[in-house]
């Protein structure tokens, strides 16, 4: 790993291990993006329910304190394995699965912290949820021990490997990956290594499009209702953008000179990140990398806006389009056909979300990959 990666590494791991869990719901509602949150739940809950049909085992890399476990839960996953660089975040994750676990009266779990591992288990609806410290980009026989240590292994653990998983989820984690060229190889090395054949990639990250044109915007665009100062244009437009929900600012003030690895910007979102490192991501590249290195072949991609318009217009009487009248009942969108469909409902009002913060959703993308098995002929190819 280069001195880059190691310094990259440290900053995310230093970032979320200072961030504290909060401690009733009434702290999340008072959050100033609290809306935001939700609405980038709801499209990861569409995600993930839609990607888990028939899945046992789920590998949940970056999955920090635990924020999808009941969403896989739910979903009918009967195995999920948590990994993250941040041993707080995995310990965090570990002690609300067992606090959940005790209040229901199930079996406490078993595992406890050993180095730089961290293992716990319990079983819930019928899923065994287990926890281990590890970087999920770093090498994939580092990864495979922690996740072994942690009782995560399956069927294969007992030989020192680790059975193949059905899905595999990294949420809002990926640009961690793309400082560097080498890394983001070795992370889709490792999902292709740990993902069966046919089996899902489900990763979320920021449109780096949408996310350039946030902070460098064209002439064209009409300011943003509410944003930056006495309502003006929050964007300067050489790098920056400040916005109530969100600020981000580029290390490079002119687009052009923009790499395709280690475009770094440090961002902030609501009262939980701030000022955190992060590193666009190139889209085509990535695919074209996924696809080469991984046999990792793009099934769908669309921006959470997209996946909103998408569900309420396919299912408007559907669970996920009740799911979103209770979340966000005000919001008018466009749907995929040009048309207006408005969510408004007599439901009290769960969180509203204004014109900002709806268009920062807009800012992130779902990213679907299937792996495809090698052919014979072509295995042991350079």
């Amino acid at each position: 790993m280069s001195a880059t990666a190691l310094d990259a590494t440290a900053d995310v791991r230093a970032h979320y291990a200072s961030i504290r869990d909060e401690a009733t719901r009434a702290d999340r509602r008072s959050s100033p993006v609290y809306a935001l949150r939700c609405v980038n739940n709801w499209v990861k809950r569409v995600a993930i329910e839609r990607n888990a049909r028939g899945a046992r085992r789920v590998l949940d890399l970056c999955g920090g304190r635990g924020g999808d476990m009941y969403k896989w839960r739910d979903a009918g996953a009967t195995e999920y394995v948590l990994v993250d660089v941040s041993r707080e975040q995995v310990d965090g994750a570990a002690q609300r699965w067992q606090r959940d676990e005790k209040r229901r009266g199930a079996p406490s779990a078993r595992g406890g912290a050993a180095g730089a591992l961290h293992a716990a288990t319990a079983a819930r609806r019928g899923m065994r949820a287990y926890f281990a410290c590890a970087d999920a980009f770093g090498p994939c026989d580092a990864l495979r021990e922690a996740i072994v240590a942690a009782g995560g292994g399956g069927a294969a653990s007992a030989d020192g490997a680790v059975e193949p998983f059905d899905v595999i989820s990294c949420q809002m984690a990926l640009h961690y990956a793309c400082n560097d060229a080498g890394r983001l190889a070795n992370a889709l090395a490792n999902v292709s290594a740990l993902l069966r054949d046919g089996g899902t990639f489900l990763c979320s990250t920021l449109d780096a499009a949408r996310v350039v044109g946030l902070c460098w915007p064209p002439p064209s665009q009409p300011p943003l209702p509410g944003g930056g100062v006495d309502g003006a244009h929050a964007a300067a437009g050489d790098g920056r953008y400040a916005g109530r929900a969100v600020h981000v600012e580029f290390d490079e003030r002119d687009y052009r000179l923009l790499p395709p690895f280690g475009a770094r910007y440090v961002i902030s979102v609501g009262e939980r990140v701030q000022a955190c490192p992060e590193y666009l991501v190139h889209a085509p590249t990535f695919i074209a990398m996924a696809q080469r290195s991984g046999a990792l072949h793009l099934a769908e991609a669309a921006r959470f806006d997209e996946v909103c318009a998408r569900v309420l217009a396919a299912e408007p009487f559907g669970v996920h389009a009740q799911q979103w009248r209770a979340l966000v009942p005000q919001r008018t969108i466009a749907t995929t056909d040009g048309q207006q469909t408005s969510t408004s409902c007599p439901q009290r009002l769960e969180a509203d979300i204004d014109d900002e913060q709806w268009r920062v959703v807009s800012l992130y993308c779902m990213l679907t990959f299937r792996k495809q098995p090698v052919p014979f002929l072509a295995r042991g190819r350079a």
